[in-house]
């Protein structure tokens, strides 16, 4: 009986051996294939995000000064792609970030704030104060947002409880750089960093900041 089972796993374990040499190794993507921009004339995408399985926006960084910036939309999983707002600017400051609160309501940061409210079809500029543009940006809900400019003296941290309207500087290191990105994660507690490598934390809507140690 022993003999028999040895005979049959010795049998079995061939089996498996010649059927690994046998059978190919699927090297392939799988469901992965590539999807094309429109022709972007050197630009890159800095951004990308997707309301659903089929919408989504992404936008471009400059690649000099004196030029435009692009909003993109696809409407088909990112088959396709079309070109719904262009944005001419003296400066370098790209199109850095793009969020969506919903279908229809999304924002694009860079050299200022654009909103929309009818899913891309038109964008309008919210007004930032003066001498600074958005290096990173957060939007908690149409109301309360969120955005970073790392610029000593005019820049620091700055929220809006009024969809934009009016704006609160939140921190200022004055001539040292101040915050370049920021993120919250409800009304109270959130995350902003300075230089990219000093961590800080509110949990009073930023009234107080202190660092996390790491």
């Amino acid at each position: 009986m022993k003999r028999l089972l040895k005979i049959t796993f010795i049998l079995l374990f061939t089996i498996i051996l010649l059927l690994g040499f046998a059978v190919p190794v699927n090297m392939s993507n799988g469901t992965w294939y590539q999807q094309f921009f429109p022709n972007l004339n050197g630009r890159v995408i800095s951004d990308i995000t997707f309301i659903d399985s089929l919408n989504g926006f992404a936008v471009t960084r400059l690649s000099s000064t004196n030029d435009t910036n692009y909003i993109l939309k696809s409407t088909n999983s990112g088959d396709n792609w079309s070109i719904v707002y262009r944005q001419y600017t003296y400066s370098i400051a790209p199109f850095n970030k793009v969020k969506f609160l919903n279908k229809d309501t999304g924002f694009v940061g860079g050299n200022n704030l654009l909103k929309t409210t009818n899913a891309g079809l038109n964008w309008i500029a919210l007004p930032l104060p003066a001498g600074s543009y958005s290096e990173d940006f957060y939007a908690l809900n149409e109301d309360t947002l969120w955005f970073a400019d790392h610029i000593p003296f005019d820049g620091g941290l700055f929220r809006s409880t009024n969809k934009g309207i009016n704006w609160e500087r939140q921190y200022d290191a004055g001539p040292a750089p101040n915050p370049d990105h920021v993120y919250m994660y409800n009304a109270r507690i959130g995350f902003m960093t300075r230089s990219s490598n000093l961590l800080y934390k509110t949990t009073n809507s930023g009234v107080n900041w202190f660092t996390i140690p790491g």
